[in-house]
């Protein structure tokens, strides 16, 4: 049997070679997403994000860090990455870039209680089939050992995409749009939010002030990278 299914892995190596989703080299390694020359380009470069507080979360305190774990711009292999995990059913890159951002998180040696996933409407989810920032947490966790926790917030009302939408449009189509799923108090913890891409911090807000209104003291974001608003 194990000769079997080496022998089919082996096939199915031959007939559909993996190549690099950034570069499309061909990649001589089974289950391998990007190739070795990509993977050493995406060395993790954080960016002042004690200035991205102070300027996005302006008036919540509650928000003590922001954890950024690539420069984000067009056409780079970052952008390709997460346009890969959002719209071509690749979820896994979502745990291969949360490790890499699980690492910065790590070196900074601050202790959470658990990470929650920024989350998305059912109707996006079934859309899609996944939730990328759950994704994300989860090799954030792989990395890190924090605990990931699932459903504690939700996204309750369907809203429009915010990609081509301004600062002050993203605020008003994310307004209410997220709510806890039952009653929760989070005095006293250290939360870790994480999502994919940070532009203007609309979305983050919101589900920042849901955190708040539950009593949170602690909050601190991670993401993938920080977008030109």
């Amino acid at each position: 049997m194990k000769i079997l299914k080496v022998t089919l892995a082996g096939v199915k190596h031959l007939l559909f070679p993996p190549y690099c989703l950034c570069c499309d080299a061909h990649i001589p390694f089974e289950n391998a997403l990007i190739c070795m020359d990509c993977e050493l380009d995406l060395s993790c470069s954080m960016t002042d994000s004690d200035r991205e507080v102070k300027v996005i979360f302006y008036d919540m305190p509650q928000v003590k860090g922001l954890y950024i774990a690539f420069q984000f711009f067009e056409d780079s292999r970052v952008q390709k990455l997460i346009h890969y995990l959002k719209y071509k059913h690749y979820p896994e890159v979502g745990e291969l870039l949360g490790c890499k951002l699980g690492r910065i998180i790590k070196r900074q040696q601050q202790p959470f209680d658990f990470i929650i996933p920024v989350p998305i409407h059912p109707k996006k989810r079934k859309i899609r089939g996944y939730n990328q920032a759950e994704h994300i947490a989860k090799g954030v966790m792989e990395e890190t050992g924090i605990p990931l926790a699932f459903g504690l917030l939700k996204k309750q009302r369907h809203s429009s995409s915010q990609t081509k939408l301004n600062k002050e449009e993203r605020i008003r189509n994310v307004e209410r749009s997220f709510g806890l799923r039952k009653k929760l108090n989070f005095k006293g913890k250290r939360v870790l939010l994480v999502d994919d891409v940070l532009t203007t911090g609309a979305t983050l807000r919101a589900l920042v002030q849901v955190l708040i209104e539950a009593k949170a003291d602690h909050i601190e974001i991670g993401v993938l990278g920080k977008a030109e608003a």
